[in-house]
């Protein structure tokens, strides 16, 4: 089965980044609140579904209502620590995916990320160091507990180590890249691992 591949939307994203994820094997949108006008303009697939990334207490409500992804959001995602209670309220009144964006830099966040997947339906990793040892750590703990890890990634390349990490890898893996030679090779990577597998 192929592993869910989510394209980050933001608003400086363009319109040719995010056709060339509507044209490929992109499950999810991660969008950031202020990607609507962009998402108005180049309407969403019925077949992708959304996680909203908010910063604020504000972003929450007018995120969850916005036409341009009303009806296609699964999931709230906290940008940081700091907005994780107010998501994690939110998504229960909701009927949502309860979501975390968070950085890893060292040791200390890295524990954190521990205790955060217990938390969360979902658990979006930045790493800091291109090394994936910090994604193997917490996939190890995490196998146990019912939170998808997903590792955000800028290249097809490290999404495709991320995936192997582990032998089983991370749960799914979210591109933030404009390059639509990275859109496509990563789709490609991914939609040929699958059809070895078969």
């Amino acid at each position: 089965m192929r592993r869910p591949l989510w394209f980050f939307v933001d608003d400086s994203t363009p319109p040719s980044a995010l056709q060339a994820a509507y044209q490929h094997s992109y499950d999810h949108l991660l969008v950031t609140a202020r990607a609507h006008a962009l998402l108005e303009s180049c309407p969403i697939p019925s077949r992708m579904s959304v996680i909203v990334l908010v910063k604020s207490e504000n972003e929450i409500k007018s995120a969850l209502e916005h036409a341009a992804w009303r009806d296609q959001v699964v999931g709230v995602m906290a940008d940081g620590p700091r907005m994780l209670a107010t998501v994690l309220e939110a998504v229960v009144e909701n009927q949502l995916k309860s979501g975390l964006l968070h950085r890893v830099d060292d040791e200390p966040t890295l524990s954190a990320s521990l205790r955060y997947a217990t938390q969360v339906d979902l658990l979006l990793l930045s790493f800091k160091d291109p090394t994936n040892i910090p994604l193997e750590l917490v996939l190890a703990v995490t196998q146990p507990i019912d939170c998808q890890v997903v590792k955000l990634v800028s290249s097809a390349s490290d999404g495709q180590s991320s995936a192997m990490t582990m032998e089983c890898g991370a749960d799914a893996i979210a591109l933030q890249s404009n390059d639509i030679d990275e859109i496509i090779a990563l789709d490609m990577a991914f939609s040929t691992a699958s059809e070895s597998q078969l």
